[in-house]
């Protein structure tokens, strides 16, 4: 019943994130009035990127919002503090803003051993 209404809801060629979006909300991850947008992150974490750096400090790298999302360094992304693929959630506690940069090096370096051949 809920993958029916999803997929009312969802229409014809839904984008990927739409779809992980309406999973979670089916599955109770995240509660739709609690998910945050990079705007309200940015507010609550002083437009600093919140990263940790591999010698253990916070990178506070200043972020801004480029028109059309683009890939400058300093683009504010939302991070995830505990990935998604590491069983995190889109909650306020698991989120932060990081730079482009950083966020591409986080991703980079979680797990990356899927690709591995067997």
């Amino acid at each position: 019943a809920d993958c029916r209404r999803m997929a009312a809801r969802l229409g014809r060629n839904p984008s990927r994130d739409a779809r992980a979006t309406l999973h979670r909300e089916a599955v109770g991850t995240v509660p739709p009035a609690v998910r945050m947008t990079r705007q309200q992150l940015g507010d609550r974490d002083g437009w600093r990127c919140q990263a940790p750096l591999p010698n253990g400090r916070t990178c506070h790298r200043k972020v801004v919002e480029h028109p059309g999302g683009s890939t400058l360094p300093n683009q504010a992304t939302r991070g995830h503090v505990l990935a998604l693929t590491a069983g995190g959630t889109d909650t306020p506690n698991n989120l932060r803003i990081e730079c482009w940069a950083c966020n591409v090096r986080a991703g980079r370096n979680s797990g990356g051993n899927f690709m591995l051949p067997l």
